[in-house]
């Protein structure tokens, strides 16, 4: 089975849309005529690429060279695609306002397009660990102690890295957790240390990422875009070389690379409003799973078979569930049955990614367009199927 995942980054800052006859922003202008210098500066190699921007209605708004005569493909988020024979990096507006947050955004899937010739292949690794609420306390102490670091020099940031460190220790005590999150860090994470590093703002956009994780609905699939900057950016202080020595050891995550050890913490986590805003999260998630499993089971949804798929997704709306597969409220899933757009109701691909299942009949958060040929039908079993058309 082919999958193409392209994910949609959760925009907080102001947008703007662009006339089709319009210039590009000078964040883009910028990008074209400095993404050599600049990719070099930081991997050694040109992070250009041809950028198009697209309306969610699928029209062209604006590219930065002369399109293909292929048709674009049906793609509408933040991503990179494949369209005439190149690799394009597409932007969905509208687009960040602010020149450091489109920087940001533009050399983070940029980096994508070029992240293979880096030998650093994508992946689809979740860190479900991260939905447990002792994780969750663990990375936000981090993240704390990150914020810290990152506002300070000296002996200051070393201790506060070094907290840093000890909280992740007492996180990944499990091999599963340690290579989730390590894969997570090595795709996205050093995506959004690269859009970072290169928006021209670079601290003060990695710091209020980290002042604004919590507001995170999940970290599974997200917590790299927030503590891949964090890291990043120390080990360019500390450890100038840190990507020669991350390139020779693919078993290496970012802070695995820091030259410090892990400060002596108390056996029992600090105690506090992290733990009592997790403990009512973890009450509320319990929640969630339950009515998700009910509504999305076999037995009672609406069973998607899935073959080749196309994924554009909010990472920060995904939650793994407890038999390995994972539930998106925000999503829009195209095979060859048609489409369907989710926002704000779960679906359900099953830990095989060979079916998905969301409620029936289907909530008004969801939006389902068959291909000719194709029906919502029972099957002999009486459960609901996406499936042929039974000739007449």
């Amino acid at each position: 089975m082919a999958i193409s995942k392209w994910l949609s980054l959760l925009a907080l800052a102001p947008v703007l849309s662009l006339a089709a006859d319009t210039a590009a922003p000078p964040a883009l202008a910028d990008f074209v005529a400095h993404c050599d210098a600049q990719g070099r500066t930081v991997w050694k190699v040109s992070l250009c690429a041809p950028v198009v921007v697209v309306a969610q209605d699928g029209t062209v708004q604006w590219t930065s060279t002369t399109p293909p005569s292929a048709p674009l493909p049906s793609t509408r988020a933040n991503t990179s695609v494949d369209w005439g024979g190149s690799k394009w990096v597409m932007l969905l507006a509208p687009l960040p306002t602010s020149d450091a947050e489109l920087r940001r955004l533009v050399y983070h899937e940029s980096f994508h397009v070029h992240q293979g010739a880096l030998g650093l292949p994508d992946n689809m690794a979740v860190a479900a660990h991260l939905e447990s609420q002792q994780a969750r306390v663990s990375i936000r102490l981090e993240w704390s102690e990150l914020e810290q670091a990152l506002a300070s020099t000296g002996d200051a940031r070393k201790r506060a890295i070094e907290r840093a460190l000890a909280y992740r220790a007492q996180r990944l005590t499990d091999a599963t957790a340690r290579s989730d999150e390590r894969a997570q860090m090595r795709h996205e994470g050093l995506a959004e240390y690269t859009g970072t590093v290169l928006s021209g703002d670079a601290a003060a956009l990695a710091i209020d990422s980290l002042k604004h994780a919590n507001e995170r609905p999940s970290f599974a699939r997200s917590f790299a875009y927030v503590s891949g900057p964090a890291w990043g950016l120390l080990l360019d202080a500390l450890v100038p070389d840190w990507k020669a020595q991350l390139a020779a050891k693919p078993d290496a995550d970012l802070p695995d690379l820091m030259p410090l050890k892990p400060a002596t913490l108390p056996r029992v986590l600090i105690r506090g409003a992290i733990e009592r805003e997790e403990a009512s999260r973890a009450y509320r998630r319990k929640q969630l799973v339950d009515d998700a499993t009910q509504r999305t089971s076999e037995a009672n949804g609406l069973h998607l078979p899935l073959a080749k798929i196309q994924l554009d997704f909010d990472p920060n709306r995904v939650v793994p569930m407890p038999d390995g597969s994972q539930v998106y409220d925000k999503i829009t899933l195209t095979s060859d049955w048609g489409t369907i757009a989710v926002d704000g109701a779960p679906l359900r691909i099953v830990k095989e990614w060979n079916a998905a299942y969301v409620p029936w009949p289907l909530p008004g958060e969801m939006t389902l367009k068959l291909a000719d040929g194709w029906s919502a039908q029972r099957g002999a079993d009486g459960r609901m199927i996406v499936g042929k058309k039974e000739s007449p």
